[in-house]
Formats: C-alpha cells, sequence, structure tokens
C-alpha cells in the first residue's frame, strides 16, 4: 500500500518526487519547480477513485440498485469451457505473434544497449563468480547462437510470460475467463509491448519471477530454483521477497510446504547477500553493476506517471 500511494502520488503530481532533480539524463521532461502541479492524469484518476468509493459505499449500504447488483454477479459467473478457452488463447498468442515478429529483424533502439553489446562481446561463463545479471547474458548469447538473434529468445520469454499470467490468474480464481482477461491486459499494456524483444531490458527476471509463484501451486520444490533464477536475471526481485513470502503465506498449500518454500526464498536472499559482499567488482572486464540510485529510485516513480497513458 505505501508503493501504491506514492505510485499514485507520482500520478496526481509528477513533479512531486522529482521536482529538484534533474530528470533530462533520464529522458523525462521537465515539468517545472512546482512540485504539486496536477498532471494530466489527475482528474482522471480523482474522477475513479471516488465513483470506486461510491459504488464500494451503496454496495455495503444496500442502495445500489438491485439490476447493477445482478449484472455484476452474472459477470462474475460467466466461464468459458477448456476448448473455447484454448482457442482464444491461440488466437490471442497468434496476434500478438504476427503483430511482434517484425521487431525480431529492427535494431535495438535503446542507448543502454551500447555498454550491454560490449559486455556481451567480453562476457563468458567463466565469469560467473561476479555480481551481474549472468542468466540474462547467457540466453541472450543462446539466442544468438542458436537463432543467429539476440531478441530471438527474450520474444520467446514474452509469449511464456503471458502463458504463465493466464495459467497463474486461471489457478487463483479458479476461472479461465479471469486468465484471458489478465493475458489480454498484460499483452495490450505500451509498457510490455515496448520491452517484450528488447535485448536490453528483457523480460527474464519477471518471467521466473512468476513462475517461481505459478511453482507454489504446480512443483513448489522449482519455487525456490525459479526465484533464484530470477535474481542473477535482475538483482530488482530482491525487493519482491515480502511479496513472494506473504504469496506463499497465503496460499493454499500445505503449512509444512509453505515453511519450506518460504524458508528456502529468505535463504537464498540471505546466501546472496553474503556472496555479494564477497565478490570483487575490479573483475569481469566491463561488468556492468546496478547499485541503489536515490535520484533514479525517485525518478522511476515520476517515469511512472508518464508511462501511464502507453
Amino acid at each position: 500500500m505505501i508503493v501504491i500511494g506514492i505510485s499514485y502520488a507520482s500520478i496526481l503530481f509528477p513533479a512531486i518526487m522529482t521536482a529538484h532533480v534533474d530528470v533530462s539524463k533520464f529522458g523525462i521532461a521537465d515539468v517545472g519547480p512546482d512540485r504539486y502541479e496536477p498532471g494530466v492524469w489527475t482528474m482522471p484518476v480523482i474522477a475513479v477513485i471516488l465513483a470506486t468509493i461510491l459504488l464500494v459505499i451503496l454496495y455495503k449500504t444496500g442502495i445500489m440498485p438491485r439490476v447493477i447488483i445482478s449484472a455484476f454477479n452474472r459477470m462474475r459467473q460467466v466461464e468459458v469451457s477448456r476448448k473455447t478457452a484454448g482457442a482464444i488463447l491461440g488466437i490471442i498468442l497468434a496476434s500478438y505473434a504476427a503483430a511482434s515478429i517484425q521487431e525480431l529483424s529492427g535494431e535495438e533502439q535503446w542507448e543502454d544497449y551500447i555498454r550491454v553489446s560490449e559486455r556481451l562481446d567480453s562476457w563468458s561463463l567463466d565469469q560467473i563468480d561476479t555480481f551481474e545479471p549472468h542468466v540474462r547474458y547467457f540466453l541472450i548469447k543462446s539466442s544468438e547462437d542458436i537463432f543467429g538473434n539476440q531478441k530471438a529468445i527474450p520474444f520467446i520469454a514474452s509469449i511464456l510470460l503471458l502463458l504463465v499470467i493466464y495459467d497463474l490468474t486461471r489457478i487463483m480464481t479458479n476461472k479461465r475467463v479471469a486468465g484471458i482477461v489478465a493475458m489480454a491486459i498484460m499483452m495490450q499494456s505500451g509498457l510490455f509491448l515496448r520491452y517484450d524483444t528488447s535485448v536490453t531490458y528483457t523480460n527474464f527476471w519477471v518471467l521466473f519471477y512468476m513462475v517461481s509463484l505459478y511453482a507454489t501451486y504446480r512443483a513448489w520444490p522449482l519455487a525456490p530454483v525459479a526465484y533464484l533464477i530470477s535474481i542473477p536475471s535482475k538483482a530488482l526481485t530482491i525487493a519482491f521477497v515480502p511479496m513472494s513470502v506473504y504469496y506463499i503465506l497465503r496460499s493454499p498449500i500445505r503449512r509444512r510446504t509453505k515453511a519450506i518454500v518460504a524458508g528456502s526464498i529468505v535463504g537464498i536472499i540471505s546466501g546472496g547477500a553474503v556472496f555479494a559482499t564477497g565478490t570483487d567488482p575490479t573483475t569481469g572486464g566491463n561488468a556492468i553493476y546496478e547499485g541503489f540510485s536515490m535520484t533514479e529510485f525517485q525518478t522511476g516513480f515520476a517515469s511512472f506517471a508518464t508511462q501511464l497513458g502507453d
């Protein structure tokens, strides 16, 4: 809720986090020194929030018309057969693949790709003693070796991510329709479509993290393994430990299994912290390290507001 609150504050007032930060180097337009200047999404977001609160009040007090309640109940009861769901998934994925496959032949557009490309040229498996996104390097190099295209495996990973989103939602809600809706929302997201074939900003870490949640239901011994793989894909997943542990503890699996999975994830993070403090940042040639920056942290929330319209 704290993160959501900060995100909403950045949407309502885009400059509130970066009023005294030079954001031009991050590709974000300077909105001026007034940190409380409303953004273009301020009124729409406030309208949606007020409308939602009003609907909740009407429902809780019993004032909401029965026609509306019945309509909502009918929507919740809508379900499709397995064959229908499979056909819809096939159509959606085929449409996505047809629309995105042309990106595989295009050049990488992000400026950071220069650094990534230089690191890939010098990277090898004997350098995994450094704290870097080695899983990402390995998959990109494999994509180049197998398919002759660095974007091929990132593209496949994005397709797998859509499938995981579908089935995880289906399992959590016990409804195929919910899974289809979740996948459709994901597929139309501007952020997802912007990075779905990117070599610089791959979806590997998201995929492995979501697989760790999915495995909690399907094959719980793989959950900590998938989480472990997500960290050297992008170290940001370390920040998701509290969410993961809470998710596991609230899942319907057995209590002993919960303790094993949650304990394994916490142990992985503890061991990783010890390893990170013992690594030598001078090894690995032109290694790329991602340290914490408060300026970039603040800018991330500001960019969330600007990307909302994608």
